[in-house]
C-alpha cells in the first residue's frame, strides 16, 4: 500500500531527526529553529514552523518530509494536511 510506505519513509525522516538533534543543539544555525529533513538531510530551516512548511512543500512537493524543533523544550505544533497549509497563506 502507498500509505504504508509514505509512512515508513516519514518515520525514517523522524528517526533521522531525532539522531541529528543532539548535534544540531550545538550548532547556532539550527538551535531553536525548525528543521524540514528529507532523505536523512536538512533541507531547510527557519524560526516560523508554517512558513517553513508552506515554503518546502512548495518547492519540494508533498513528500515524505518531517519537519522538527531543534530545541531541548518540548514544543507541539499541529499542522493541517499541506493543502490546507498552503491555502492560509
Amino acid at each position: 500500500m502507498k500509505g504504508n510506505d509514505e509512512l515508513k519513509k516519514w518515520e525514517n525522516e523522524k528517526e533521522a531527526f531525532v539522531r541529528m538533534k543532539p548535534n544540531l543543539l550545538m550548532q547556532d544555525e539550527y538551535k531553536e529553529k525548525y528543521i524540514a529533513v528529507y532523505q536523512g538531510q536538512i533541507i531547510d530551516c527557519d524560526l516560523d514552523a508554517l512558513k517553513l512548511t508552506k515554503r518546502v512543500y512548495e518547492q519540494q512537493g508533498y513528500l515524505p518530509i518531517y519537519f522538527g524543533k531543534v530545541s531541548t523544550k518540548v514544543d507541539v505544533v499541529e499542522l493541517d494536511s499541506p493543502e490546507d497549509i498552503v491555502n492560509i497563506l
